[in-house]
């Protein structure tokens, strides 16, 4: 992770799993989710902070969930501090738009704890398909490394993918492959 710093890849920014997406603006993170939705796929709102301890330490066992959840799991990072389109270096245009509570214009920080309710950090939202429409998360909650909270992670994201029929039918998959292979 140092090698990566030196090189100026923030923690953040550190490439994760093609279902682990860093969005830059409230536009894109309405799109990511709708997205999600319109595969059939879970969608984990994680909401960071650049200088939070617990965000930091998180970040590489979220990867891990992620590459386990590959099939049924969209992974939607929010930086809670940039500015909208802000210095994030994720491809974003800053562009302006009315997805689900925001423009692009305004704090993204300010828009997740407005729209969406954020108060602790990290924090994770989880919507299955519908859900985000509706304006409300089949779950959301706080998680750090530590064992308990770390478990309770684990748990709400399985058990919500679960719930979601494409993704059921992906884990389904997975443990019909993982079966047939141990025989």
């Amino acid at each position: 992770m140092r090698a990566l710093e030196d090189a100026g890849v923030r923690w953040w920014q550190v490439a994760g799993p093609p279902n682990m997406v860093l969005c830059s603006t409230p536009l894109e993170v309405a799109a990511a989710v709708e997205r999600a939705a319109a595969a059939g796929r879970l969608a984990v709102l994680c909401v960071f902070s650049e200088g939070c301890y617990a965000c930091r330490t998180l970040a590489p066992k979220l990867r891990q969930i992620a590459e386990a959840h590959a099939d049924a799991v969209t992974f939607v990072k929010v930086n809670g501090t940039a500015p909208a389109g802000g210095d994030q270096e994720s491809g974003g245009n800053g562009n302006g738009g009315s997805g689900n509570g925001g423009g692009g214009d305004s704090d993204l920080g300010a828009w997740a704890r407005s729209a969406l309710g954020v108060d602790r950090l990290p924090w994770f939202m989880l919507y299955a398909p519908g859900d985000w429409e509706a304006g409300r998360p089949a779950a959301a909650f706080t998680a750090s490394l530590r064992p308990d909270k770390l478990a309770m992670l684990r748990k709400e994201i399985g058990g919500a993918a679960a719930r979601v029929p494409a993704a059921s039918a992906a884990a389904a998959g997975q443990t019909a492959a993982a079966v047939a292979s141990a025989r």
